[in-house]
């Protein structure tokens, strides 16, 4: 009666189940419906936040805004920069979606006294301008902390307030030009709120300092004191430092050889505590020259992308945390030190701290996260209680209904948190049942009782009739049950959260009986003797349960007797197995390792087929697990035209094997014929023959070709021979004929047969590899054996060259094709292009010098080029431009086959005379039209535009309009007015007249007039056009100029001067 109720329960209704009209029924669909209190509780959750038990509140990171939330965690730990902002008052009758002091003023409130364990910061980036595009565009911190306090002061100036960020942040330096021979000083003095300082070779901090004040030697500046053109040291001096000190450490550069911005992960030791005395010019009375360390942001990862984070320090406890958007944690001085590389014990001396970062130049990797931008204190800064940094009474009524709010969805959280959502089956019918995880196993069935079964069932059934039991959906079978386990806790017993079981019922006369394990659910295929086929039913059956129990059940599926029935199951992927007398006591889970849905074969062992001469043959049931390692195989047969035959083959066999069978069904020996994959094939079936079939690519069903004659043997070639030309640049490679040679013949004897062959001379003959339609290296080595191991295959192809004298190759050699560089003509110089032959471990200052001899010159510059591109009319974008590196050692000393050139052979080196391709001087102007493909030249090709960082606020030329940062951009209002928009999504417009904020920081603009600028270049460094007169010029800080528009493109990627690769801050 037990066994019944599996199909009653599992399967569906039964007509014998008294019990049928009294339970609820609904759609079978309702069992896969989503549970509403499980979204709801799941939506609890997720919002619910743990505020930090160090009592700060953290920054939710909008996609790519760590950066951001980094700096303005820095700035709100500043009790100075707090307290200004929090004295500011605003309209509260006017908007102030657009207001940034406003918007950062409410986040500060925010971070003060929310109860919420992390803040958002879409109020304020849509004050910015920004779009929710935007916070998915990671940026430079040192970047915003500029764009930020810019746009701060337009709110200080408009408003008439203490200019707070420059009492606080800014200080004077010198630009200084020293002539060395009378000791006269020309000075210009300009505010700072940042410095640069190199990391590169900087051991310490103060060495980074030294090197930023370190003067460069100019020759034949005019003096006015000495009256004539003399050597002058030019330099940056500080003239005094601010209160706030912040220092970038450049860790991003420009790596000269690959053309790529690289992170430089070099450790520096920087300390806790800075004297900066050392750095004023003498006599100059600052008062106490130490600042103390204060905020550190740190960036993980490389220059394309990373993450952002910051170790501050509170100033009132003088304790370290570390502030990671959401996370806030404190953290202990010796992790800072360790971050600073300093000792755990004390603070180091320069000398000291200089030595021991040069024992440990880098961090480990850049998953290690590298001090980026540093703030210091001055320890002489008047002291602000961050206590009196009070929230301004406007913005309190909005905060407290926030922070209701918080303990709003606190106590929700504390209500939702220990509950579950189970899904009771009974019957066809699905109920949620939600109960706390404490909960017992006994008191859930009570509640499962109690709500699933109708008043007019349970006077009839009762509660001791029930229990509950885990239901497998996927396969319709019950899980394990429970027994004496019903006092445990349901979390405790394995219980999760939608989970599925079943109400189960038995009789009051019957008792229940324990599984210790879930029900397998088996896929059964009988074999029908009448039509010679599978037939397929599904049974239930104990996991636990034995094969002889397997059998007994079977028995009565197959009304056979057990003793006669052959069950086969699948040991492996593809082997099939047949259970024996010896294994009637395993049981089907833990020793057969049978799962659910798991696939047996049974059939009636008296009906096997006889065995024959090649031995006993398998049950049918492991032929069919076993089928897939088989395979048809179709063949012509050489003694009949228009004659086929076939074999099925096992695969795991190999190629002789399979041609072994072919050969019994052609009656002829292995040795007389060959097995190909067609007529035109070269090669036998298998190369080598000795290769398993099934790790082939030969598929089911192939259809192979028998050719009479004796295949190859082991120590056997057949090489296909073409013939090689190159004239005027263009290759012609003309296959000729097949050749059977021995691996042992020598090359000399195989060259020479060639040669006889072809009709060359002998000795002029050099033969090269041939790697699908491309020719590569020589052949160099004493016999063919030692170019084609068996290893390699039996059918290489080889390329035939005539050359004009003889010559005497290593495998040191490497030959390559050298083109003059020829942009006017036709074919760009390729009919001018020879071969030469070089040593692979050559570098590129040799490989110049030799080409140099070559040539008859002096001083060239060389390009690796495809050979594919030198008819193609944009030449201007196919150059790999290395020759500007000519004056690097580095560069001159690698090797050519190893970075930046990679030669192998065959490739191409196009030359010229002069310094690079690109810059051929004024008189060979370009048009500004073509701009884009230079620039493209340059590094841009196939990349989209980066959006430089800014800041839009009120006061700005047609202020950007006021976005909700939940829309997606193609939604959001349109600006008016604004500057000219892009065309093209995702770029940025830059007119000369208007050039975008990115670049100011790298150009200084300036009307072009031919008289007043008469010490610079008269042409743009790019393009080569000469300027007009009242055009907008752009000059680097090393003296190019540039049209902004075709500056954009290489400054974009690049952050350096296209002219000289100076990187531009």
């Amino acid at each position: 009666f037990f066994s019944s109720f599996l199909s009653v329960w599992i399967m569906g209704s039964d007509p014998m189940n008294p019990f049928d009209d009294d339970l609820p029924s609904a759609c079978g669909s309702q069992a896969n419906e989503t549970c509403p209190h499980y979204i709801s509780r799941q939506n609890v959750i997720r919002n619910h936040q743990v505020k930090s038990s160090t009592g700060f509140v953290g920054l939710k990171n909008q996609g790519g805004t760590c950066y951001l939330n980094s700096l303005l965690q820095t700035l709100y730990m500043t009790p100075e920069f707090r307290y200004h902002l929090f004295q500011w008052h605003f309209d509260p009758a006017a908007p102030t979606e657009r207001n940034i002091p406003f918007q950062l003023q409410a986040l500060f409130a925010r971070l003060k006294t929310s109860e919420w364990a992390a803040v958002d910061t879409k109020a304020l980036t849509a004050s910015f301008g920004w779009t929710a595009s935007d916070s998915f565009v990671q940026h430079d911190v040192q970047e915003l902390n500029r764009v930020l306090f810019e746009a701060i002061d337009k709110y200080v100036r408009h408003m008439g307030s203490t200019p707070f960020l420059t009492q606080l942040y800014e200080a004077t330096m010198g630009d200084c030009i020293e002539c060395t021979a009378c000791g006269s000083v020309r000075q210009r003095e300009d505010r700072y709120q940042d410095t640069a300082v190199l990391v590169k070779g900087c051991p310490t901090l103060q060495a980074s300092l030294d090197n930023f004040v370190q003067p460069e030697t100019l020759e034949g500046i005019d003096c006015e004191a000495c009256g004539g053109r003399q050597n002058a040291r030019k330099g940056l001096r500080f003239l005094g430092f601010p209160p706030l000190l912040t220092l970038q450490l450049r860790r991003f550069d420009f790596d000269m050889t690959t053309f790529q911005r690289v992170k430089v992960h070099d450790a520096i030791s920087i300390p806790l505590t800075l004297d900066v005395a050392k750095w004023l010019p003498e006599g100059h009375n600052q008062g106490n020259t130490e600042y103390t360390l204060f905020s550190i942001m740190l960036h993980r990862g490389t220059c394309t992308g990373g993450h952002y984070f910051a170790y501050i320090r509170d100033i009132i406890t003088d304790k370290w945390y570390q502030f990671n958007d959401e996370s806030i944690d404190e953290i202990p001085l010796e992790e800072v030190k360790k971050c600073l590389h300093l000792p755990a014990e004390e603070p180091l001396s320069q000398e000291s701290a200089g030595q021991r970062a040069s024992s440990q130049r880098s961090y480990p990797s850049s998953d290690v996260a590298a001090p980026y931008m540093l703030v210091y204190r001055s320890q002489q800064l008047p002291p602000i209680d961050p206590r009196q940094c009070t929230v301004p009474a406007g913005l309190e009524p909005i905060i407290s209904a926030e922070n209701e709010e918080a303990k709003r969805a606190a106590h929700e959280y504390e209500q939702v948190k220990d509950l579950l959502e189970l899904q009771v089956y009974c019957n066809e019918s699905t109920h949620w049942l939600v109960t706390a995880q404490s909960a017992t196993l006994d008191a859930v069935t009570d509640k499962a009782y109690a709500e699933v079964l109708p008043p007019e069932a349970q006077k009839r059934i009762f509660r001791e009739q029930c229990r509950l039991r885990v239901y497998n959906t996927n396969y319709n079978v019950k899980g394990r049950s429970y027994g004496d386990e019903g006092h445990m806790p349901i979390h405790a017993l394995g219980f999760r959260a939608l989970d599925a079981v079943v109400l189960e019922i038995r009789e009051a006369s019957e008792s229940w009986e324990e599984f210790t394990c879930d029900d397998l659910r088996l896929e059964v295929q009988l074999w029908c003797e009448q039509r010679q086929a599978w037939d397929e039913q599904s049974m239930q059956i104990r996991g636990d349960a034995s094969c002889s129990e397997l059998l007994r059940q079977l028995a009565s599926v197959a009304h056979v007797d057990a003793e006669h029935l052959l069950v086969s199951y699948s040991v492996t992927a593809n082997k099939g197995q047949s259970i024996g007398p010896d294994q009637m006591h395993q049981r089907l889970g833990a020793d057969l390792n049978m799962c659910q849905s798991e696939r047996i074969y049974v059939e009636d062992r008296r009906l096997l087929p006889p065995e024959t001469n090649a031995g006993p043959v398998l049950p049918r049931g492991v032929q069919a697990i076993e089928a897939v390692n088989f395979s048809t195989f179709h063949f012509h047969r050489p003694e009949a035209p228009g004659g086929k035959g076939a074999v099925v083959f096992d695969t795991r066999l190999t190629f002789q094997d399979l041609k072994a069978a072919v050969a019994k069904e052609i009656n002829l020996p292995v040795g007389e014929f060959r097995l190909k994959r067609d007529p035109d094939s070269k090669l036998e079936v298998g190369n080598p023959m000795s290769g398993i079939v099934r790790f082939s690519l030969l598929p089911d069903q192939a259809h192979l070709h028998v050719e009479r004659g004796p295949p190859l043997g082991e120590g056997d070639l057949d090489v296909g021979v073409h013939r090689y030309q190159l004239v005027k640049g263009k290759e012609t490679l003309e296959f000729l004929f097949q050749r059977v040679v021995s691996r042992d013949l020598t090359l000399e004897q195989f060259k020479n047969d060639l040669a006889d062959a072809l009709g060359v001379p002998r000795g002029q003959l050099r033969l090269r590899e041939v790697s699908g339609n491309t020719v590569r290296k020589a052949l160099t080595e004493q016999t063919l054996r030692c170019h084609y191991h068996p290893g390699k295959g039996n059918a290489p192809q080889v390329a035939a060259q005539e050359i004009t004298a003889p010559e005497c190759l290593t495998a040191n050699t490497l030959i390559l094709r050298l083109t003059p560089y020829a942009p006017d003509d036709a074919d760009g110089g390729a009919d001018r292009q020879v071969e030469v032959v070089v040593e692979r471990s050559d570098t590129v200052g040799q490989l110049k010098r030799k080409i140099g001899e070559l040539y008859g010159l002096q001083k060239l510059t060389i390009a690796k080029v495809l050979n594919a591109v030198l008819s193609s009319s944009n030449r201007n974008i196919l150059f790999d431009n290395i020759g500007s590196l000519t004056t690097v050692q580095e560069y001159n000393d690698s090797v050519i086959t190893k970075p930046p050139l990679n030669l192998r052979d065959n490739d191409n080196i196009v030359f010229k005379e002069g310094d690079d391709f690109v810059k051929a001087g004024p008189k060979e102007k370009k048009s500004r039209q073509n701009a884009g493909a230079v620039g493209a030249a340059l590094g841009t090709a196939g990349r989209s535009a980066e959006r430089g960082l800014a800041i839009k606020t009120e006061f700005d030329v047609g202020p950007a309009p006021c976005v909700d940062p939940e829309l997606p951009p193609s939604t959001q209002p349109a600006a008016v007015e604004d500057a000219e928009t892009a065309s093209d999504a995702g770029s940025t417009a830059v007119t000369p007249e208007e050039p975008a904020d990115q670049y100011l920081v790298a150009l200084t603009m300036l009307e072009w007039d031919p008289l007043a600028c008469g010490d610079i270049e008269t042409c743009c460094s790019i393009c080569f056009s000469e300027y007009e007169p009242g055009e907008s010029v752009g000059v680097t800080p090393c003296q190019h100029c540039f049209h902004p528009d075709c500056f954009q493109p290489w400054y974009t990627m690049n952050q350096t001067c296209p002219a000289c690769l100076l990187p531009l801050a």
